[in-house]
């Protein structure tokens, strides 16, 4: 069987904003969410505006449009017997089931119908979610969990220590790798550090774990040992071998949650200013190191707000630079 059209979540349209946003193609999007190619290439296309696919924006569009299609909003009586069975404890599955048997299947509601009214602005504003088992004010995206990971022993990033994630120290990384030309296997090996957003870049030849790992170690062992605590990755297989990545560099390996590469937002922003020079037509078999080196440092020299201004290179390394002429 082929992959199903389903309708996408909020929690993947953040998803896709963020994908899209560095970089990536709709196609692959699709591939690595679940989705049909189709429904991402539709759902770009028809919630886009002039500011690009913006989620949020794009979920009140949505709520708008469904306002009058609920179908508890339209039959009232239908409306008052579901939530009765609700105060009794009774699950939308029960309900359901239940109104199907008695009626002979002559009046009937899907599960799906009520949880999406209960979720909606009417369901909220008058708390019906209290009236379910677990009382939550949201729904959580569904993620499919009948593929098993190909990345052994891997600590996912939930366990990653509160330094790390409230930025509170230095040493903690993030990698990705940037795709390029369709057919091209040549890649972008990229790594940046959480607080001072320092970037590194390595031109990979391919794909391959052994490959992407020692390209990893090798560049990172030309920073100080101390600077270099953890790595977060995503789940894609070309990090496999993290666990050698681990040990070469006395350092933790994390990875995002399945479907959620956005969890490490710092790399995917630093990989979002480089294809500024690297789009992703860009044949990296072509592109000299020298060239890559340049442009990094360029990242690496620049202001930054979040910095108070001084740039990745003093934040890391604590040296104060002078960018302004003498006679200004």
């Amino acid at each position: 069987m082929g992959i199903k059209f389903t309708q996408i979540t909020s929690g993947h349209r953040v998803a896709i904003a963020s994908l899209l946003k560095a970089g990536i193609s709709k196609s692959k999007i699709a591939k690595q969410l679940g989705y049909h190619r189709s429904t991402i290439y539709r759902e770009v296309e028809r919630n886009k505006n002039r500011l690009g696919y913006l989620p949020f924006v794009i979920e009140v569009k949505i709520a708008n449009r469904r306002k009058r299609s609920f179908k508890l909003n339209r039959e009232v009586k239908l409306r008052h017997f579901v939530f009765a069975c609700m105060l009794n404890g009774w699950s939308p599955n029960a309900i359901a089931g239940r109104l199907k048997y008695e009626t002979k299947g002559i009046l009937k509601i899907s599960p799906e119908t009520i949880y999406r009214y209960i979720y909606s602005d009417y369901g909220i504003r008058n708390k019906y979610y209290k009236f379910l088992k677990q009382e939550r004010t949201f729904r959580y995206p569904r993620i499919s969990r009948n593929k098993r990971s190909k990345i052994p022993n891997r600590t996912l990033i939930t366990e990653r220590s509160l330094n790390a994630n409230k930025r509170l120290e230095i040493g903690h990384w993030e990698g990705d790798l940037m795709h390029f030309k369709k057919g091209i296997k040549t890649n972008l090996i990229t790594i940046r550090e959480r607080v001072s957003r320092y970037m590194v870049a390595v031109k990979n030849p391919s794909k391959n774990a052994e490959m992407t790992a020692n390209k990893i170690v090798n560049r990172l062992n030309k920073i100080n040992n101390h600077m270099i605590k953890s790595i977060t990755f995503d789940n894609g297989s070309e990090f496999s071998k993290h666990e050698k990545i681990a040990r070469e560099l006395k350092a933790k390996t994390y990875f995002c949650e399945p479907y959620k590469s956005y969890q490490k937002g710092s790399i995917e922003n630093g990989n979002n200013a480089l294809r500024k020079w690297f789009p992703r037509d860009c044949d990296m078999n072509l592109v000299k190191p020298k060239r890559i080196k340049k442009y990094i440092s360029k990242l690496n020299h620049k202001p930054m707000k979040c910095l108070g201004y001084k740039t990745p290179y003093e934040i890391l390394f604590s040296k104060e630079m002078k960018f302004l002429p003498a006679n200004l």
